[in-house]
């Protein structure tokens, strides 16, 4: 049978499901199509761009993020970062231009390490902050660690 979906963002698809006996699966589907429309847009160029990534970081430190964004799954999310840390992405935000990973930052090796914001930063980043605040993560700590881009559309413009 066929059945169609119509998601949030107003996208319809077709889906061919033919019953088998046998243990099910869940499939998520994540759309390739970037940024919201609507309220996201129109909170993100209501104020000087500053004053955006100011408030957007400060509401995620504190784990409240603005409602015009949507949370979508962790997919491809990944982050280089310097010897002896991992960076393990475990939330995403999405909003028209600009979206933020929340990665939990771990110190893997036995030695303290700096952490430095400057050390996250990659082309396309916006915005890096540490939360809660190091400037040496000891042996086997772990941190979160908040990064804003710019959202890269299919096109390759932002």
């Amino acid at each position: 049978f066929t059945f169609i979906v119509e998601t949030e963002r107003g996208l319809n698809f077709s889906i061919r499901a033919v019953p088998r006996a046998g243990v099910g699966r869940t499939i998520q589907l994540v759309s390739e199509l970037v940024g919201t429309p609507g309220p996201a847009k129109s909170w993100e160029e209501s104020s000087p761009y500053e004053g955006i990534l100011v408030s957007l970081n400060r509401a995620v430190r504190q784990g409240q993020i603005p409602d015009e964004y949507q949370a979508v799954p962790v997919t491809s999310e990944s982050l280089q970062v310097p010897a002896g840390l991992r960076a393990t992405a475990e939330k995403v935000w999405t909003g028209h231009h600009l979206k933020v990973v929340r990665y939990s930052l771990e110190n893997i090796s036995f030695s303290p390490r700096m952490i430095r914001e400057s050390d996250f930063w990659q082309p396309g980043t916006r915005a890096v902050m540490v939360n809660p605040r190091y400037n040496r993560l000891i042996g086997g700590a772990s941190t979160y660690l908040y990064v804003t881009r710019t959202q890269e559309r299919a096109d390759g413009q932002h």
